[in-house]
């Protein structure tokens, strides 16, 4: 079974090109993952609209059989303790968060927000580095994520305090990757994501070769998961990443599977 463990949603318009998309690359289900309101994707001339929560809530009550829901939060928000049981009470796997919107995740002021997710099962999927798309100005209110926040090595203390919590540093946390992968390396629960097109994805298999690759900091591949991150080939999207992979010394055919399905289902199963 192939998974898809990040795909941000781009509202009910976009879901019958993506089931079609997913049919046509052999993609079973889907991590459907909220965005942040009035993102401006590249390629896109408008804001997205309807990408939130609810929305993402409506795809996977309607195709729940292809559809696994990733909901938004901000624990610098009042009501994120709130948000994290409602979606959990929807059946919702994971969490998805944005430090770049202002916030360290091993600040201990967030320490029950966290334990909120570790108590309901909830893998954290955190999208570390630089953003790859601006947010709108509406009402004249100028926003843009930071990536000063976003450095992987943040996670290394909440990953050990919350062992039942399963991190996914997307993106491998491009431009951070070296800090991405050692934290990865020293902690167990910490997933690396192998999503998206473009440099984020391209820079992998050189930037690995660069510090000496498995001799030098080894990766375990069964802590990888695949994403899609809705590109617009997902079939093209899935030799690459095979093709990185190999690249990067995952020489077993049998573990490069896993990448593409296994392990995105072990890493949303809550941990015993």
């Amino acid at each position: 079974m192939i998974i898809d463990g990040n795909c941000q949603y781009f509202g009910k318009a976009d879901a019958k090109d993506l089931l079609g998309r997913m049919d046509a690359a052999g993609i079973e289900r889907t991590l459907l993952s909220a965005s942040l309101e009035g993102a401006v994707i590249p390629g896109r001339g408008t804001p997205l609209s309807g990408v939130g929560n609810a929305e993402v809530a409506s795809a996977v009550a309607a195709h729940p059989d292809r559809f696994i829901g990733c909901f938004h939060a901000n624990p610098l928000e009042p009501g994120a303790l709130a948000t994290v049981a409602e979606y959990a009470a929807k059946g919702f796997k994971a969490v998805k968060l944005f430090t770049g919107e202002g916030w360290h995740p091993d600040d201990p002021r967030f320490h029950p927000f966290f334990d909120a997710v570790q108590d309901r099962g909830l893998a954290a999927v955190v999208h570390c580095g630089v953003a790859n798309f601006g947010l709108s100005h509406e009402g004249g209110k100028r926003r843009a994520l930071n990536a000063a926040y976003a450095y992987p090595m943040r996670l290394d203390a909440p990953s050990r305090l919350f062992p039942r919590i399963r991190f996914v540093v997307l993106h491998m946390g491009f431009p951070f990757l070296f800090e991405a992968w050692s934290v990865h390396h020293a902690n167990k629960n910490v997933f690396l994501d192998l999503a998206g097109t473009g440099t984020a994805i391209d820079a992998l298999p050189v930037g690995y070769a660069a510090v000496g690759g498995p001799a030098f900091i080894p990766l375990d591949f069964d802590k990888v998961v695949w994403g899609s991150d809705n590109a617009s080939d997902p079939k093209a999207a899935l030799a690459v990443a095979d093709s990185y992979l190999r690249m990067m010394g995952c020489a077993d055919a049998a573990q490069r599977g896993r990448v593409f399905g296994a392990n995105a289902a072990r890493m949303l199963a809550p941990a015993g």
